[in-house]
């Protein structure tokens, strides 16, 4: 069973060196993945301006700004997991992996049902908070039904995009971009020029992509991947700051350094007066190596100290 586990991982395993050949697979998918994204709101903009007026793009415009405030969600939790994942699968350690990509599943369907609560009372209170004409306040808001559709969705289809870097499956991450491309740029046009939604179908056009890019993406990790098939067994709250944690201790709390110390057994000891964040630093050696810019080495007291260093002074 163990055997099996084990050789499991190499599913997720990319083959050979990231060298010039890897380069060419991953760097045209991620082009085409974060132009697609960028083009989403674009798009509607083009289609709201020609089609439905001046106004119409003005509501487009003015809602940009919320939509990157609610994909923040998508980032922080897409960011985690796909932290812990690669980390467990750095360690080869199948028990871990199983866990991970068990919370991992469960921490996206909640974030995507809580955002999908939760924007509500943000995006009524951001919109307001502009005091726009009545009529651009009306178009804005019908635009952000839409809008707020794709939220949870984006959330799910973040998170899918990072698991799918992993398992290497970048033709296929180029294939779903490609599609939810050319599929709001499609359902844009049918909504707004065919049916007459005004700026409201610019909004359920990227709605009705975001639901075709999200439920590709889940029905292809489930049918060719493992990601969705973890541990099934009672998720913690620790489990779950432990995969959150990581990108945020990293990178949101503005932490330049992490200092360690090493026992006479070889093991390193973040040093740290939080509990919780020491045992994460810890855990996460290797990958906080990887990621810092500086690595210094002191020998002080008969102790042996690494400190790694992530942004410069």
């Amino acid at each position: 069973m163990g055997d099996n586990k084990n050789n499991g991982l190499l599913r997720f395993r990319r083959k050979g060196d990231l060298t010039g050949r890897k380069l060419i697979e991953y760097i045209p998918a991620m082009m085409v993945t974060n132009l697609s994204t960028l083009l989403l709101v674009s798009v509607d903009g083009v289609v709201a301006g020609n089609l439905v007026g001046e106004e119409a793009l003005s509501a487009v415009s003015i809602f940009y700004p919320v939509t990157l405030l609610t994909g923040a969600a998508s980032v922080l939790v897409a960011s985690g997991i796909s932290t812990s994942i690669s980390t467990a699968m750095g360690k080869s350690d199948s028990a871990e992996l199983d866990r991970i990509k068990g919370v991992s599943v469960r921490i996206i369907l909640a974030m995507a049902v809580i955002t999908a609560v939760v924007q509500i009372p943000v995006v009524l209170a951001v919109v307001r908070s502009y005091r726009l004409p009545e009529e651009i306040y009306r178009m804005t808001m019908q635009y952000a039904v839409g809008i707020m559709i794709s939220t949870p969705l984006g959330i799910i289809s973040c998170a899918g995009t990072y698991q799918l870097q992993i398992a290497g499956k970048m033709k296929i991450l180029m294939r779903l971009s490609v599609i939810e491309g050319v599929a709001n740029l499609m359902f844009d046009l049918l909504y707004t020029g065919v049916f007459g939604m005004g700026v409201a179908g610019t909004g359920y056009g990227t709605a009705t992509a975001n639901i075709i890019r999200c439920g590709l993406t889940v029905m292809y990790l489930y049918r060719c991947t493992d990601m969705y098939r973890g541990d099934t067994g009672k998720v913690s709250l620790s489990d779950v700051k432990s995969i959150l944690s990581v990108e945020v201790i990293v990178r949101f709390r503005g932490r330049n350094e992490a200092v360690f110390v090493e026992l006479d057994d070889g093991k390193c000891i973040a040093l740290d007066k939080n509990e919780v964040s020491r045992k994460l630093i810890t855990d996460n050696y290797e990958l906080l190596r990887k990621l810092a810019k500086s690595v210094e080495y002191q020998y002080i007291l008969n102790m042996n100290y690494t400190r790694f260093t992530f942004s410069g002074n």
